[in-house]
């Protein structure tokens, strides 16, 4: 019997884990795939996000640092920068593999390679079923995702407006390169898409390149990416075009149940504006253990 089982181990999963093996809860977080993985993200890290840690991410997962942007809209450009930084660009395969790391140190049981199938609440714990095996925990954090399907269990209906799509790309360029192109700031393309937009974020040696927006404004999305990829000036000849849901932020959800509740994308908690999701996947992976 755990005190907890999460189910997830992304930023939302990772930082409740944390939390709870802090205040000596027993433990465990079920993921069912390997660390690290590739996750498709545009991968700015906001310093609101930074902010909710309880450690500090070190200087070599820093791949850019930005304090502007450049924002484009039809034959319009303005680029303006603080005085201080507002964001750093990572590679979430690699950030997402250290804030896990961070979870094991306070001793949480963390099984990766292993598929949650369902959970069934019972009156004094929830049963968690996966590929590999049954668990039983007092209580259960659903932190898998905007594509997960186990939050079905807590809100039974989910509607098709209720999420987006992006669709990313790395392309490879020497550091050089990129930094004539934008030096500390991103770049941002409205415009693209209707209630969406295109980025262009630079990286250590590579260009995170993508579009993102509402669903039913985006019904082609590969042509939508591969339009955008051409008229920056890239090919999207052997690019590796890949696709993610990202919930829609402003809407009511229910949350939780007696005994189990959802956080991070999996509870649509993101950026109604940007798409950004993990400062909210941090801080509600904090709040749902605390609660």
């Amino acid at each position: 019997m755990y005190d907890l089982a999460i189910i997830g181990a992304g930023p939302a999963g990772s930082t409740a884990g944390r939390r709870a093996g802090k205040l000596g809860l027993k433990t465990l977080i079920i993921e069912k795939e390997e660390f690290p993985r590739y996750k498709p993200c545009g991968g700015a890290l906001s310093e609101q996000a930074m902010s909710y840690l309880d450690f500090t991410v070190p200087s070599h997962l820093h791949e850019k640092e930005v304090y502007g942007a450049r924002v484009h809209y039809e034959d319009q450009v303005i680029e303006k920068h603080k005085e201080y930084r507002i964001a750093t660009l990572v590679t979430r395969s690699v950030l997402d593999n250290y804030m896990l790391s961070k979870a094991k140190e306070v001793n949480v049981k963390i099984n990766m390679g292993e598929k949650v199938n369902n959970c069934e609440e019972e009156e004094k714990y929830v049963v968690v079923n996966s590929t590999k095996d049954i668990y039983k925990a007092k209580f259960v954090i659903i932190a898998e995702g905007a594509h997960g399907k186990l939050k079905k269990i807590v809100r039974n209906r989910i509607k098709k407006n209720e999420f987006g799509i992006c669709m990313v790309t790395e392309i490879e360029e020497i550091n050089k390169n990129i930094d004539q192109y934008i030096f500390n700031a991103i770049d941002i393309h409205l415009g693209v898409v209707d209630l969406g937009y295109g980025w262009i974020f630079p990286h250590d040696n590579y260009y995170s390149v993508g579009v993102g927006g509402i669903t039913k404004s985006m019904p082609q999305t590969k042509k939508v990416i591969k339009n955008f990829l051409q008229a920056n000036g890239f090919t999207s000849s052997g690019c590796n075009l890949r696709g993610h849901l990202i919930p829609v932020g402003g809407i009511k959800r229910k949350l939780s149940s007696s005994r189990i509740i959802l956080c991070g994308d999996a509870a649509g908690l993101v950026d109604f504006f940007c798409g950004e999701g993990i400062a909210y996947a941090i801080r509600s992976g904090q709040i749902a253990v605390l609660n």
